[in-house]
């Protein structure tokens, strides 16, 4: 913990894990209370693909640009990017339109911190060794594995209690039809599934951005 380098790495890596499960644990209630109709069968479906191609087409040009400019700085300037993502999402979370654009601009810019965060993280733990003459790659595996860990249970419990706490009145199944009756939200609890699958993550990846910039380890390598 005396490695600022260890310490703001396993803080980035919290940050990205939690806003990264709370979008996913809020997008079912997104696409069907925000963006689409309940269970319509085709909204959660579009931002699935919107969401996945991006990250998988980030997969030719990550390693080559963290090879150019750095893994910080391809980081970096991903999370920027991100985060104006969400933030054009944000403006009108209701729009299509708005939303898709900001959510490729999202996963483009999220899929460096994705794919070569551990990358980091072992030039993070090089560095503990270098200073300090033995590895932490057990502990650091272990803390991440926490954070995984926990984060499921801990965003679901946050998530739930902001339902609560705003009136969510869940479906239920007409008892005569036998078909699921959903009922529309107040403001309050559509609020809640706006900040959680966009807000959040708007803040979180500025906040990574800004998090990574004393992470000069690279520079330190030799």
């Amino acid at each position: 913990f005396t490695n600022k380098y260890w310490t703001l790495i396993m803080l980035f890596f919290f940050i990205f894990q939690f806003v990264g499960a709370m979008q996913n644990f809020s997008m079912a209630y997104y696409c069907n209370y925000i963006l689409g109709t309940y269970q319509d069968g085709f909204t959660q479906s579009v931002l699935g693909i919107v969401t996945g191609i991006p990250y998988a087409a980030a997969v030719l040009f990550v390693w080559p640009l963290t090879n150019k400019f750095g893994i910080k700085n391809s980081i970096f300037y991903g999370l920027i990017i991100s985060a104006a993502g969400c933030f054009i999402a944000f403006i009108n979370p209701y729009s299509w339109v708005m939303v898709v654009i900001g959510l490729i601009l999202k996963c483009l810019g999220a899929a460096p911190a994705a794919y070569v965060i551990y990358a980091l993280i072992a030039d993070v733990l090089d560095h503990v060794e270098a200073k300090n003459g033995f590895r932490c790659d057990g502990l650091s595996v272990s803390v991440s594995g926490i954070i995984m860990s926990i984060l499921q249970s801990l965003c679901q419990g946050i998530f739930n209690g902001m339902l609560n706490a705003t009136g969510y009145v869940a479906p239920t199944i007409d008892p005569v039809t036998g078909n699921v009756v959903a009922y529309t939200q107040n403001a309050a609890t559509n609020n809640v599934f706006i900040w959680c699958y966009i807000g959040f993550m708007m803040i979180g990846y500025a906040v990574c951005a800004l998090l990574i910039i004393p992470i000069d380890v690279e520079k330190h390598m030799e």
